[in-house]
This record gives structure tokens, C-alpha cells and sequence, in this order.
């Protein structure tokens, strides 16, 4: 049974299994009822959070980091929350916003760690690290100086040697490679352009050690790049150059093949949204799917915001989501007011009452 759970102070939130996040703060739920079971109070929004066993009781625990959407500069906490109490179980601060976050093992010891790329505001004390934390009490393992906002970020062991290392795509137009036991550069790769919008670690090439998918963006008018980089030395596996836009990848084995396939998240200059599925090792395309064509910007301000969990969703949430068309958004019927109240629909998200 599905709980329905509410925001207590914001319209944003995030359901991660039954866990509630809010721009001020968290709740959980339990899976019947829906009562809550405890509330964690944060200062900002947060925009990250994970579960994992940290203080031995046996009961899955809470990671949550949070930022200022408004304003990444401002110095922002990282949390582990006790998951049957909501206590406090240690803090880390930032200098400037949690912009990405991954879990693992980092340290060994057999607890879950944490590795947070911080934005870098230039103004004031700023941050520019990837922090490596101490999932037990959120002491620092070790810090990895980049310089630049961090813009994508993953946890798996690349250099073989059977610890979790950390990948960063980042702002100054590279993807780092910080080995996990002493938080020094394995190695750092330039693709030679604006910034990285994904990366996952898998093993490509079968060498038993991990490779670096990514997905890189940059200016307009000029060449973006998906491609996978060697573990090893960051060599190239592959590298693609496009006309489109990479925006997020993962990385399985989605045919049963017994390949590792690479899915790729892409935007067109026509704001099209696609979703291919690629050959890991090779990069060859074996498929590609069209979404929807995006709405520009003045159109999502635009679009009427209020809907009503309880009613038929109205032609400009339909799940036929490329017929949305800004006259729709703009023009259509008056919608109801509602306890929600929704951004206009991005094409990745489900219609309202399928969240």
C-alpha cells in the first residue's frame, strides 16, 4: 500500500522509496498509515539523500546534503540521520552548496562513506572540493582541491586495488580520477570543453577494474562528446563527437546480452529529447527513442503550475507528453486549484499522479 505523504513547509519535494524531501527539511513515513515517524528540520533545500547502514543497529540510516538553489555559495551541511529516530548522528560543512553526491565504501572499514563535490563560488571563502566523509561520525576522510563547481560524480574502484575510488566531471572542463584510500589524482582527463553532466563507473572493457562513462557539454556552436574513458590511465575507450547535447548516462546490461550497454540522456538544438542505448565498449548505437519536444523557458513560466492530484490529469500533463505544446500550456482550460503546487512538466518527469 502507498502512503500519501505532504510537505509540510514547501511545494518542493522528492519521494526516494518513503522518504520525504522538503526545501526546509525531511519527513518519513511509514508504509502504512502514513504516519509520520519523525521530521529532520534542514536550513536549505535538500537536493540529495541516500540510505545506508551507519551506526550498526541494523536499520537503514539517512544521507542528506544539502544546497541554496538560489544561491551555491552559500555554506550548506551534509547529514547522517539516524533512520528510526531522526537524530542527528554527525554533520559535515561545506563552504559553498552540496552539488553532487555518491555513496560507497570509501575508506574500507565496511561502513557506507560519502563523496560530496562542493560548488565553487569565487566570492567569499569558496569551496571547490570533493570531500571524502566518514560515514560512521561524518569526520573527513580526505579532500580533493578542483577549483571549480563539481557537476557529476560516482564511487567505484578503478585502479584495482579493491577500494572504492571517486570519479568528478566538473566545471573546468575535466574529469578527475581521486583515489579512494589517499584522496590523490589517479589521473585527470581534459575533454576539452565547458563541463561534464554525468559520469558512471563500470567495467567496460572487461579488465576487472572500473572504466568512466561520460556525458559533456559545451558552448553553443560548438562540439560536445559522450564517450568512455579508460580506468587505467584515462585513456580513451571511445569517444563520440555530436551535434546534440549528453546530458546524463548510466550504464547496464539492458538486452541481456551479456554487454554492458550505455544509456545516454541527449537534448537536440530543436529541444528534442532523446534517449539512446549504446554498445559500452564500442560506443555503437543500437537504439534511439524520442521523447518530446522541451518547452523553452517562457513557456514553463507561463504554464498554468496548479494541479489537482484528485482530477483527470489536463492535456498539458498528458502522458503523451510530446503532444504539450505551449498554446496547451497557455491557452487551455483553467485548472483547478490544488494542495500541490507543480513547476511545469519536465520531459523526464512522470505526470503528476504517477509521483
Amino acid at each position: 500500500m502507498k502512503s500519501m505523504l505532504m510537505p509540510r513547509t514547501s511545494a518542493w519535494f522528492l519521494m526516494a522509496g518513503l522518504i520525504l524531501l522538503v526545501s526546509a527539511g525531511m519527513a518519513l513515513a511509514q508504509n502504512l498509515g502514513g504516519e509520520e515517524m519523525w521530521y529532520f528540520d534542514s536550513n536549505l533545500r535538500v537536493g540529495h539523500v541516500a540510505t545506508a547502514e551507519l551506526n550498526g543497529d541494523g536499520i537503514p540510516d539517512v544521507i542528506a546534503a544539502e544546497f541554496n538553489p538560489d544561491y551555491y555559495g552559500d555554506p550548506s551541511q551534509v547529514f547522517g540521520i539516524d533512520g528510526k529516530t531522526g537524530d542527528t548522528l554527525w554533520i559535515y560543512w561545506l563552504q559553498d552548496g552540496a552539488r553532487v553526491m555518491a555513496i560507497g565504501d570509501i575508506n574500507g572499514d565496511g561502513i557506507t562513506d560519502v563523496a560530496i563535490g562542493a560548488s565553487y563560488n569565487a566570492s567569499g571563502t569558496p569551496d571547490g572540493y570533493v570531500h571524502a566523509i566518514n560515514g560512521i561520525d561524518g569526520s573527513e576522510i580526505w579532500k580533493y582541491y578542483i577549483g571549480a563547481s563539481n557537476n557529476a560524480i560516482d564511487v567505484g574502484d578503478i585502479n584495482g586495488d579493491a577500494y572504492m575510488d571517486v570519479v568528478v566531471g566538473s566545471f573546468d572542463d575535466q574529469v578527475h580520477a581521486i583515489n579512494g584510500q589517499t584522496g590523490t589524482a589517479l589521473w585527470v582527463r581534459n575533454i576539452g570543453s565547458l563541463w561534464i553532466n554525468s559520469v558512471a563507473i563500470a567495467d567496460v572493457d572487461g579488465d576487472l577494474t572500473g572504466d568512466v562513462l561520460y556525458a559533456h557539454e559545451y558552448l553553443a556552436g560548438y562540439t560536445n562528446y559522450m564517450g568512455v574513458l579508460d580506468g587505467v590511465d584515462g585513456s580513451d575507450i571511445w569517444q563520440l563527437a555530436t551535434n546534440y547535447v549528453p546530458l546524463r548516462t548510466i550504464v547496464d546490461d539492458f538486452d541481456g546480452d551479456s554487454q554492458l550497454d550505455a544509456i545516454f540522456g541527449i537534448e537536440y538544438n530543436d529541444e528534442t529529447m532523446a534517449v539512446q542505448c549504446r554498445d559500452a565498449l564500442t560506443g555503437a548505437l543500437k537504439w534511439e527513442d524520442t521523447l518530446a519536444s522541451a518547452m523553452a523557458s517562457t513557456t514553463k513560466s507561463t504554464c498554468l503550475p496548479m494541479i489537482s492530484m484528485a482530477t483527470a490529469i489536463p492535456t498539458c500533463w498528458s502522458a503523451t507528453v510530446a503532444s504539450a505544446t505551449s498554446t496547451m500550456c497557455t491557452t487551455g482550460p483553467t485548472l483547478p486549484s490544488c494542495t500541490l503546487p507543480k513547476p511545469c512538466p519536465d520531459m523526464f518527469a512522470a505526470p503528476p499522479s504517477l509521483m
